[in-house]
């Protein structure tokens, strides 16, 4: 018992300081985040073209809803792509291509990271979250689904299951009236009688 008490003090002790570096590194984050923002030239190629692939992965994710495993490689690709770009940070700020005027009208690609954190790691991330949630969505329907269909095949075992739609009553032989209509005289001369002169 006095084990368990000092661990829970030692842990109590650490969890305060390792919470107020991480809500000061959170709140640099944000506030570097909104300056990056409010200086973003959205017109620019490179700009647009990152908020493009981001709607293509977004749009992704509903092209292959259907499938399950699909949905889950595709969020693990998605993790993956959202640290690859964090790590290549370095790589990425020297290519000059992407900081001149053609694509870019300012350099984008600052030491902090922002843009590379903004427009590909935290997009990915949500979207594969959100694969993750709907994967998660089909897990629950297919088991409701077979739930339901062992309580059907219970019911066929013990007995008939009922239809739960109504059929329609056969029809009667005697309330089926035969109508035989005459034959129509084909044209409009057929019943008058020639005139001669």
């Amino acid at each position: 018992m006095e084990n368990l008490q000092y661990l829970m003090n030692t842990v109590i002790a650490f969890l305060p300081k390792d919470l107020d570096t991480m809500k000061a590194q959170f709140d640099v984050i944000v506030e570097a985040s909104k300056t990056f923002v409010g200086e973003i030239v959205w017109q620019d190629p490179i700009i647009v073209g990152a908020l493009s692939i981001v709607f293509v992965l977004f749009m992704t994710v509903f092209m292959i809803r259907k499938s399950l495993v699909l949905l889950v490689v595709y969020a693990l690709l998605l993790l993956g792509a959202a640290l690859a770009p964090l790590a290549a940070h370095t790589r990425l700020a020297e290519i000059e291509v992407l900081k001149q005027a053609p694509i870019a009208s300012k350099d984008y690609f600052q030491p902090e990271g922002i843009f590379v954190f903004l427009f590909t790691s935290v997009p990915c991330i949500l979207i594969a979250v959100l694969a993750i949630f709907m994967s998660y969505i089909r897990v629950i329907m297919a088991i409701r689904h077979s739930s339901q269909y062992q309580k059907v095949m219970q019911r066929g075992a013990t007995g008939p299951v009922s239809c739960p739609t109504k059929l329609p009553e056969p029809v009667k032989a005697d309330k089926v009236e035969n109508k035989t209509e005459p034959a129509k005289k084909k044209g409009k001369k057929n019943g008058r009688s020639k005139k001669l002169d």
